[in-house]
């Protein structure tokens, strides 16, 4: 019997501080359960970003820009074939 790794579909959301958006903010994915960091992503122009095929799991998310206070979602499930949302809002 052959194992077939299972995949959340992905993480997205955008970054943002009242009334305007945070380009081209670190967004750092760790797994809880292993401490292990998944993905180090950049928020593109208008604060989206978006990580693809992130295993099945209990994740953080932590955003970081120059200027800003970083911000940490704690707690975020990650399931098989399912899409989540994660917003920041940034204060400076």
């Amino acid at each position: 019997m052959t194992g077939l790794a299972r995949v959340g579909v992905f993480a997205h959301g955008v970054v943002a501080v009242v009334m305007a958006v945070v380009a081209f903010a670190t967004v750092e994915i760790t797994n809880e359960r292993t401490g292990r960091v998944e993905r180090n992503i950049t928020s593109d122009e208008s604060g989206s970003y978006s990580a693809t095929l992130l295993p099945p799991g209990t994740y953080s998310l932590r955003v970081l820009r120059i200027g800003f206070a970083p911000d940490t979602v704690k707690g975020v499930i990650i399931r098989d074939g399912q899409e989540t949302v994660v917003n920041f809002q940034m204060r400076s």
